[in-house]
């Protein structure tokens, strides 16, 4: 591991630990004074003296209200904490700090969402058999929503790399079951067909169920606008253009992931076809 990235984990780690334990000191405090006021200080028989029954009920609830919303305010932090590490991925589209930040987080809960993150970042930089090996040591059931999702997705898309295509179906079966019970889980499920029916296509040479596909993709997917959906997006609607002959269309699409995809594997695979179409008009 070369010194830049070192400083670079050990800079994203500062942050990381020093917010979560900024939010961590903030709920046990929270709850500790909660604790005293309500047994040691707050005195419930002068406050029904002063206030009446209503008004002592009111002002118990105000506190209680006030204590909440600073647990909260605490929960969200620490969510926004995680949601900057997923950044590094889905954003910066660097999917080895990522790796390697997770691995020196260390967390005790949760084990299978750790692994699927893990299997996530290998799937991205373009090493399969690990992320394949990573994917096969996490238990579905721990796993939820999005969670479940980015497990199905990737090892759906293992499958497809790895010639292994025709196990996908029971892959779709599963989920499908798994995320059927709620609106968002039903989004997800529909977004991982599109997904995979997009690669079915391309295989296929199907480039007008391709387009669709993709289109699909795009409008089922999550709502968060990260840069490694648009490289994605331009990266298959490179192949569609190349398979249908728009080479014009395919290079404006292939130039944006060269330029954007910083880490990501695909931006190797972009390059490989960009010097493909080079080499052929020569």
């Amino acid at each position: 591991m070369d010194m830049e990235l070192e400083n670079e984990i050990r800079k994203v780690l500062r942050r990381y630990h020093k917010k979560k334990w900024i939010a961590g000191a903030i709920v046990i405090l929270d709850i500790a004074f909660f604790v005293y006021l309500y047994v040691f200080k707050l005195n419930t028989d002068v406050c029904i003296w002063a206030f009446g029954n209503m008004g002592a009920f009111f002002m118990q609830a105000f506190i209680f209200i006030g204590y909440m919303a600073i647990a909260i305010g605490a929960g969200l932090l620490i969510a926004f904490t995680n949601m900057e590490m997923q950044k590094i991925l889905f954003e910066t589209c660097d999917p080895f700090l990522y790796e390697a930040c997770i691995l020196r987080t260390r967390q005790i809960f949760f084990k299978d969402r750790v692994k699927c993150n893990l299997a996530v970042s290998r799937y991205y930089q373009g090493n399969i058999e690990k992320a394949y090996a990573t994917l096969m040591e996490i238990r579905p059931g721990k796993l939820k929503k999005e969670f479940l999702i980015n497990y199905y997705l990737i090892l759906s898309a293992v499958y497809f790399e790895k010639g292994m295509g025709d196990k996908v179906p029971e892959l779709e079966k599963t989920c499908k079951r798994r995320m059927a019970n709620n609106k968002k889980g039903q989004k997800l499920f529909w977004y991982l067909c599109a997904s995979n029916n997009l690669q079915r296509a391309i295989v296929n040479k199907d480039y007008e169920a391709a387009f669709k596909f993709l289109n699909e993709a795009e409008e089922q997917r999550t709502k968060y606008n990260y840069r490694i959906y648009k490289l994605f997006y331009c990266y298959y609607s490179a192949l569609i253009y190349m398979g249908v002959g728009d080479k014009k269309s395919a290079k404006w699409n292939l130039d944006y992931v060269i330029q954007t995809g910083n880490c990501l594997s695909v931006k190797e695979k972009a390059e490989e076809m960009r010097k493909s179409m080079e080499e052929s008009e020569i």
